[in-house]
């Protein structure tokens, strides 16, 4: 039955709308103790740069076999030369890839030590990006000749803008293509008219700012949040799988399929990728999520932000028939 999707995403075109991160990791040892502070003292023994942000489920949705189109901004900086050198040989498009030159990249350092964050270092600016830059990538989507699917990805870096996202969702509905959002939640009222949202447990708090401990307390989460925001919901629960809410339909629960869980990070774009692929290529929402859910619990296994595949996907596919 997937496999009828899966064949299909080779064929779709993703525009992905957000904030635009490069990590960096560096990995090294600690053997003594500095004389200058009682800080470990860090020999780096390499590093690597890897798409962070928005550009990580663009990444997503290439090594799951679809097409993706980048739209956000980089500053006029050397982290912008790597930023796109590495997305351009990842096989994104980045066309709607704006330098901003009043901020920087943003970066993220993070410091590995045996496997364990030792610590990170930001380098962003947070601000509204300029309006003629806003403008500029809207025009850019519009403009797409071939576009299925529009994933926005909000990190809270300052590209996604309500006046944006209001013309998004206008030129979506006019042109009748789905709009799926992992929104920040200060953000919660930008997203009203979105066809989904997926968020996490912690996020869902946020956005209601309720206690949220047990699955009832879930489920009534996601039921205001669809009410309120007239979209479909999905809420993550990590090792407990992912909640999703239909309107008009009843509440599904889909556990999760990992075994083991080595690093959440990067999971929530895997699981969007994934959805948005299933989605534009015919399946339901509960199909979609069972596939996003399948692709975290392959992601989870690894470490870092890595990708998913879809010679994964259809291995895990095929070993469960």
């Amino acid at each position: 039955m997937y496999e009828t999707y899966l064949s299909k995403f080779r064929d779709k075109h993703i525009a992905v709308i957000g904030d635009l991160m490069l990590d960096k990791y560096i990995f090294g040892k600690v053997e003594r103790i500095s004389q200058e502070a009682p800080i470990p003292v860090v020999l780096a023994q390499n590093e690597k740069y890897v798409l962070g942000g928005a550009a990580n489920v663009a990444h997503n949705i290439t090594t799951l076999s679809g097409n993706a189109y980048l739209f956000g901004v980089v500053g006029n900086d050397i982290n912008k030369d790597i930023f796109l050198k590495k997305a351009e040989g990842l096989k994104i498009n980045i066309e709607g890839v704006f330098i901003d030159e009043k901020r920087p990249t943003t970066e993220k350092t993070r410091i590995v030590i045996n496997k364990q964050q030792l610590a990170r270092i930001d380098f962003e600016n947070t601000s509204y990006i300029d309006e003629h830059i806003s403008n500029q990538i809207y025009k850019c989507i519009i403009k797409m000749k071939k576009l299925d699917l529009i994933i926005i990805s909000d990190y809270g870096k300052g590209v996604i803008s309500q006046k944006l996202l209001k013309k998004i969702i206008f030129f979506s509905k006019k042109k009748n293509i789905i709009v799926i959002a992992d929104p920040k939640p200060k953000h919660k009222k930008f997203y009203v008219g979105v066809n989904l949202v997926k968020i996490n447990n912690t996020e869902a708090r946020e956005m209601l700012n309720l206690l949220i401990e047990t699955e009832k307390d879930i489920q009534s989460a996601g039921i205001k949040i669809m009410e309120q925001l007239g979209s479909n919901v999905i809420i993550t629960l990590g090792e407990q799988g992912m909640i999703v809410f239909e309107k008009g339909k009843k509440i599904i629960h889909i556990p999760t399929i990992a075994k083991e869980v080595f690093d959440v990070s990067g999971a929530g774009d895997t699981a969007i990728a994934t959805v948005g692929l299933a989605l534009s290529s015919g399946a339901n929402l509960i199909e979609a999520a069972t596939l996003s859910n399948i692709s975290a619990g392959i992601k989870v296994t690894k470490h870092g932000t890595a990708p998913v595949s879809i010679e994964e996907l259809r291995n895990h596919l095929k070993n469960e028939e």
